[in-house]
């Protein structure tokens, strides 16, 4: 796997913020209730695509959440374009993913809270 470029860096940061900044605008019209956080955006190396990864909580029904925003893909990408449309060229195609890094870490933490009482030897 290559490592990200500078430019790939800037243009995933660059589309994150304005994720989130569209989500705050339209999050609860695509799903009531749910706050939304924007984890990462990774760049293709010739920036036409963006891998969107979403955090969702509460937790229960995060698949649900996830066909949610892609059914409103559509949606989300007229209003991404229209506010960057002096920051980039071309609007990269934008798919969403399901972040599940904090229920890992959890996973982790819990794992590490259960052998404090028996030291590594």
């Amino acid at each position: 796997m290559q490592k990200e470029t500078i430019r790939q860096k800037k243009i995933g940061e660059l589309i994150q913020n304005e994720l989130a900044s569209v989500f705050i605008k339209i999050g609860p019209e695509i799903y009531p209730n749910v706050m939304f956080t924007i984890m990462k955006v990774r760049m293709s190396q010739d920036l036409s695509f963006a891998k969107a990864y979403v955090s969702v909580f509460p937790v229960k029904n995060q698949t649900k959440v996830i066909e949610a925003i892609k059914k409103a893909k559509k949606r989300i990408k007229i209003i991404l374009s229209t506010n960057l449309k002096n920051q980039l060229r071309r609007m990269p195609e934008i798919s969403f993913f399901l972040d599940d890094s904090n229920e890992y870490y959890d996973k982790i933490d819990k794992i590490l809270k259960g052998n404090t009482n028996n030291p590594i030897k």
